[in-house]
């Protein structure tokens, strides 16, 4: 080999290992050549976790071979800028499917994919003599009360065993609220025009019993009763009064003052009291300590000049994030404690509701479920104060939030029961439950409760999806 020809060769290994290694940094750090454009582009990929296993998924039409190393979730790098839709299925669960657009440099993430069994069978609990009236499920969700509107009866139902453990004769009911130990629950008894506690002792009278236990305060005789609470984490009831705010123990027939002040409207925490005084300033107090304070908030306007109006105050779960909803005018006000302000969010709205992650508060506007975006969600590309506007076609009356915090229990004007994907990429998904229903319960054991007609029924949403 002559010295010309080892010197190309020379240059020639140097070329390429210069175009080779080049070309492999460029490819770790995300570059790949669109040979449509002959351009050099970042790429992007998407990320999917499932609530299932051996699943068929699918991107742009071809089948995902190569999954994740965890068996739920699966991973798809390389892909080149663009739109795409993956799909989701397996035999005998209802399929999903979402269009997206990848980024450069971004992985775009499904981290709720929910697949539900197809069909969803519910369980049949128990049939009553008659359509069944204001639901209330215990704590735990071992126990049912409800009102049968025939026999004129309030019913406690033993879910576990299945049987009635006691009932008393009332024309009419509203307001079911059971208590912290589970055995106990009141109501506001229409025969006696006031409130009345049922346990296995029977029916107590909660207005008497409560009042004589006042005997030690100062109060009027004209004492006004607005509203009553359970207490969180005690056998108790929190009653707010024209005289204050008291934790009442109906058994021991004690009363402790929590606050002196009427305030214009509450709200019960998992370990907290807060409360608006007529200033519009927003109070909290831990019941424990018994030690009402003044939060960080400023003063409400908007509620201290209103005093006609009727509010309804909601804390989100991590109590960071204060609602105060004008039920009067329809109107939402949101505040977080990084603000202290709190401001008008939206308008025509009913039935606000946090989510369980208090990212974001739910609400119906004009029977259309929408989101307002509390904290910013990266993964999902959502910016605090964001709007999402869910049209799924029905137009819905009531919804829960599912324990995800992604997806919503939906009832529609026309009594069905949907399962709705909040996630707003295309196509939305909605799932129906039921038709027909009366009433629909979401309880923690992760369980739906609806009835229809006088039959209630049960979906239990831990269902073997990992399989």
């Amino acid at each position: 080999m002559t010295r010309r020809t080892r010197s190309v060769l020379f240059w020639v290994l140097v070329a390429l290992f210069i175009v080779g290694g080049v070309s492999l940094i460029l490819f770790v750090i995300g570059y790949r050549v669109d040979f449509g454009t002959m351009t050099l582009e970042k790429v992007g990929g998407v990320f999917a976790k499932t609530n299932t296993q051996n699943y068929n998924a699918t991107l742009e039409g071809k089948h995902l071979t190569k999954h994740y190393a965890i068996p739920n979730e699966l991973f798809v790098s390389g892909l080149t800028p663009g739109s795409y839709t993956l799909d989701i299925t397996k035999d005998h669960y209802v399929s999903w499917k979402k269009e997206f657009t990848v980024l450069p440099n971004l992985v775009t993430s499904f981290k709720e994919v929910m697949l539900l069994p197809d069909p969803l069978t519910p369980t049949r609990i128990f049939t009553a003599s008659s359509s069944l009236a204001s639901l209330s499920l215990s704590p735990d969700a071992t126990r049912i009360a409800y009102a049968d509107t025939i026999k004129h009866t309030i019913i406690s139902y033993d879910l576990a065993h299945k049987s009635a453990l006691y009932s008393i004769k009332e024309h009419a009911a509203t307001g079911f609220a059971w208590l912290s130990d589970n055995n106990s629950f009141w109501y506001e008894s229409a025969t006696q025009n006031a409130p009345l506690l049922i346990d296995t002792r029977g029916a107590t009278n909660i207005q008497t019993i409560f009042k004589h236990s006042l005997k030690g305060f100062d109060v009027p005789s004209t004492l006004i009763i607005h509203a009553i609470y359970p207490h969180p984490f005690e056998p108790k009831l929190i009653i707010h009064t024209s005289s204050g705010i008291f934790a009442f123990d109906p058994r021991a027939e004690i009363s402790t003052l929590l606050a002196s002040t009427d305030p214009v409207t509450l709200a019960v925490t998992r370990s907290s009291l807060y409360y608006f005084d007529a200033n519009g300033r927003l109070y909290s107090e831990n019941l424990i300590t018994k030690n009402p304070v003044p939060t960080s908030f400023a003063p409400f306007d908007a509620l201290a000049s209103s005093p006609h109006t009727h509010w309804t105050l909601l804390m989100s779960p991590d109590e960071n994030t204060v609602a105060a909803y004008d039920t009067t005018h329809d109107k939402l006000y949101l505040g977080t404690s990084a603000s202290t302000t709190l401001s008008l969010v939206d308008t025509d709205v009913s039935s606000p509701s946090f989510s369980p992650d208090s990212k974001k508060i739910a609400y119906l506007k004009q029977g259309i479920p929408t989101l307002y975006w509390i904290e910013a969600d990266e993964e999902l590309r959502k910016t605090p104060q964001e709007i999402d506007t869910l049209l799924f076609g029905p137009t819905f009356s009531s919804f829960a939030w599912y324990e995800d915090s992604a997806h919503l229990f939906g009832t529609t004007v026309n009594h069905t029961l949907y399962f709705l994907d909040t996630d707003n990429r295309m196509p939305l998904g909605i799932t129906k439950l039921a038709a027909n229903i009366n009433y629909s319960m979401y309880s923690a054991g992760n369980t739906m409760y609806y009835t229809v007609g006088n039959t209630l029924f049960s979906i239990n949403f831990d269902f073997p999806a990992r399989s």
